[in-house]
């Protein structure tokens, strides 16, 4: 049997009010709270804020490594990003309704995704088009070049961007969902709930079929996909878990407070807990 994946702490950083978080390196992570956008050298001995300049209202954070673009969702609906290279501002749209939940660039950082508890809407930065979904809300992922998923009124959605249609309905308890991710590998499509279950479709399937239900017995507040496409951490009241295996609950690693969002970092060595009280990296070892 395949050794399971487990956590070990590197740091525990203190910051009141955190709500979402992003890798912009190896070693590089940004958070957001109410005081503002700070940026944290994990591989100091103890790591300091750095301010990134902007506001306090910054409510989701999201990275495309490829153009050092930062993006910031915050809560009047409004997103833009921010060039870290040359500390430009980029692009301004405000589609959404209501405070960002989540934001998520596709795999070629050409377009960005953006839920709030009311809508979703996607921007093209190449044609710089811009698409309203006022019946989708919450949660949003890429499953693949111009492929998204959605949190509907009634289903979980799969939408094409190039001809804006709805391509597959997934049935689904949507008043309880909290967050949406890919599983690559398996090409499965993940979806987190209220009450701790993380439900899978297989998007290879026509249709896409469920393919069984997981549950964090402390609840979910968080989710992530090892970039290995495989490995999934839940986040809940009792701290992190790892599954690799879909089994029985391995056991949770204490966060230091309830998680807000849980990310990767781009090699799959890092994982970020971003909490109520700050920031737990762990170092992910096979």
């Amino acid at each position: 049997m395949e050794k399971p994946p487990t956590l070990r702490l590197l740091e525990a950083i203190a910051e009141a009010g955190c709500r979402d978080g992003v890798w912009m390196s190896p070693t590089h992570f940004a958070v957001c709270s109410g005081e503002g956008v700070g940026l944290y050298d994990v591989s100091q001995a103890e790591p300091r804020r750095a301010p990134l300049g902007t506001s306090g209202d910054v409510t989701a954070l999201a990275y495309i490594p490829a153009t050092r673009t930062l993006i910031l969702g915050d809560e009047s609906g409004q997103v833009h990003s921010k060039e870290m290279g040359s500390g430009r501002s980029g692009f301004h749209v405000g589609l959404n309704r209501g405070a960002i939940t989540r934001l998520a660039a596709d795999a070629s950082g050409r377009r960005i995704a953006a839920a709030s508890a009311s809508d979703v809407a996607v921007v093209d930065l190449v044609t710089n088009a811009e698409w309203h979904l006022p019946e989708q809300r919450q949660a949003v992922a890429w499953l693949g070049d111009g492929v998204f998923a959605t949190v509907g009124r009634e289903a979980l959605e799969v939408w094409f961007c190039d001809t804006r249609d709805r391509v597959a309905t997934l049935a689904a308890n949507v008043a309880a969902a909290r967050t949406l991710e890919y599983l690559a590998a398996p090409g499965m499509l993940s979806a987190g709930f209220g009450n701790g279950e993380v439900g899978f479709w297989a998007m290879q399937d026509d249709p896409p079929t469920q393919r069984g239900v997981i549950r964090d017995p402390g609840g979910l507040s968080g989710l992530a996909i090892n970039p290995d496409g495989k490995t999934l951490a839940t986040g809940s009241a009792e701290g992190v878990r790892l599954w690799n295996d879909f089994a029985a609950p391995p056991p949770a690693t204490d966060a230091g407070g309830a998680i807000r969002a849980l990310r990767y970092s781009a090699d799959g060595t890092r994982l970020a807990a971003v909490t109520d009280h700050g920031l737990a990296i762990f170092a992910v070892e096979i």
